[in-house]
Formats: C-alpha cells, sequence, structure tokens
C-alpha cells in the first residue's frame, strides 16, 4: 500500500518547468525548499498542488498564495479543496470537516484557507462552508471572513446550533448583518479563536449593538489581537452590549482589552463583562 505522506511529481511533456501534479502532502519538507520547487515550476499549468503536512507557518502560507498567483485557471484541486467546483460553481456546501470531508491527518491548512478566500468573492454556488479541524490559522481565518462578506456564503461552520446535535438554529450571517440590530451572541456556543476572528473579519462594517462571547473556552488570548484591530475600525459608536465573561485571557490580554475600550468610540456601551479570572492586580 502506498504511504499517504510521499513526494511526487507528475511531469508533463517537458522539463521541472512542465510539472503538471504536484504533491508534498506530508513530506515535512522546510518552507524553503517548497518555496523552490514552487519558482521553478510553472504555476499557471499545474493540475493539483498539495503542500500540507510541511513547514509552513500561517505567514509564510498567505505569501506564497500571493506570490505564486495561485489558484490558476488550469488548477483541478488544491491541498483538498475541489478548485474547479468551486470556479465553475458546482458545489452549494464545502464541509471540509470530519472524515468524509477531509483528510484523517491534514486539514486543507492556511495555505488552503487563503486559497479558498481568494475564490469566494467570484463565486456564486456556495452558501454553506464547515473549516473546522482545518488549522487555518487566525490570518487566513479573517481573510476568509472579509471573503465571505462578499459571496452568497450564509452558514459557516454550523455555528449556532452545535451544542445539541439536531437542535438549535444555524446562524444566518447574511440576515445577521442586514438586521435592524445586528447582534453576535454565541455565549456557550463551542466557539474557536479561528471563528472568532472570522466573524470579527465578517462583520467588520457592520454597526453591532452586542457582541457576546462568553464563556467560549477555545477563545484564548491568542485572537486578542484581531479583536484590538476591531475595535480600531471605529464601527462601534451603537455597541451596547460587550460580554467576555469566562474566557480563559491572560492579565496582558485583559490590559489591553480593557486600553483599547477606553480609547475606542464606544459612545452607546451600557454593559462589560471581562474574563472572570483574569487575575488583574492593582
Amino acid at each position: 500500500m502506498a504511504s499517504s505522506t510521499a513526494l511526487h511529481l507528475s511531469f508533463g511533456d517537458g522539463g521541472f518547468h512542465a510539472l503538471d501534479n504536484i504533491s508534498l502532502l506530508g513530506a515535512g519538507l522546510p518552507h524553503v525548499i517548497i518555496e523552490k520547487i514552487l519558482a521553478s515550476a510553472d504555476t499557471a499549468r499545474l493540475a493539483t498542488l498539495d503542500i500540507r503536512g510541511n513547514e509552513i507557518d500561517y505567514q509564510l502560507a498567505n505569501e506564497l498564495a500571493r506570490k505564486f498567483g495561485l489558484p490558476s485557471q488550469s488548477m483541478i484541486e488544491c491541498n483538498g479543496l475541489p478548485i474547479r467546483a468551486l470556479v465553475t460553481n458546482e458545489i452549494r456546501k464545502l464541509h471540509l470537516n470530519g472524515f468524509r470531508g477531509r483528510h484523517p491527518l491534514f486539514g486543507i491548512e492556511a495555505f488552503g484557507g487563503h486559497i479558498l478566500a481568494s475564490l469566494l468573492p467570484g463565486n456564486t454556488s456556495l452558501i454553506e462552508i464547515d473549516f473546522r479541524q482545518n488549522e487555518i490559522g487566525l490570518i487566513a481565518a479573517a481573510e476568509l471572513g472579509e471573503a465571505c462578506a462578499k459571496s452568497q456564503v450564509r452558514f459557516v461552520n454550523r455555528i449556532g446550533c452545535r451544542k445539541r446535535p439536531g437542535y438549535g438554529t444555524p446562524l444566518d450571517l447574511r440576515k445577521l448583518r442586514m438586521s435592524a440590530r445586528p447582534k453576535l451572541s454565541l455565549p456557550n456556543d463551542l466557539v474557536t479563536d479561528e471563528e472568532f476572528a472570522f466573524l470579527l473579519a465578517y462583520l467588520r462594517d457592520t454597526l453591532l449593538v452586542e457582541i457576546d462571547v462568553s464563556h467560549n473556552a477555545a477563545i484564548t488570548p491568542a485572537v486578542c489581537q484581531c479583536f484590538l484591530e476591531y475595535l480600531g475600525r471605529g464601527k462601534t459608536r451603537t455597541l451596547r452590549r460587550l460580554a467576555f465573561a469566562g474566557l480563559s485571557w491572560d492579565d496582558a490580554s485583559v490590559v489591553s482589552l480593557v486600553d483599547a475600550i477606553g480609547h475606542a468610540s464606544l459612545l452607546e456601551l451600557e454593559e462589560l463583562s471581562l474574563p472572570l479570572h483574569c487575575g488583574l492586580k492593582g
């Protein structure tokens, strides 16, 4: 049986520049090697590309996608994403979570997240995405949020109906954004860092009256900077309630949050809940 983690290069009728398929899945290569391979290949003719399972950090993933102009028009699949089906508007739901929707060892990762974000504004068929457990990182998650705001996508990661399978109502993002008094109310809803970064980016130009992500243990200090940037955009003048109770944030993150709130235009703010066990000292 062939190994699921192997180097596979499929050539066309020429030299290295004529590669049709590149699979480096699980090769564990440093990013310098990945970049050299892509630089040597003619990315405009690639049919498939898979660089999951290599030493590519979140920032580099974004740089690679932009530098090599991916995905190309000839591409069929990239990092587990059905590129051609997305370009030709063949699918309505993209489930990248679970055994049927993803590789058992690797998600689409940050590189795949950036690729997906680049395709969404031009897609007219996709209404639902599930990118949980794909390790796309905060940068790609935010980019994906901005891209979804320019697309037809309405439902993401089954947010709103995950606490009890079969119960609840999926959060309709478009309906939320277009409501008269939009509220992002997701307490105890198993929201993660990536999802919060996604939602903040998706709603970056929406005048919310409430943000409540209390008691979501997977929202960590790592996403604090994303929220500070959200506050810095100045779209918070209608915000009446801000709730972060029960989050596992450290002192530095809470201090940064308080400072940012103090300098933001929160003219209507009536209620503020900070993490309960932040351990702030005088």
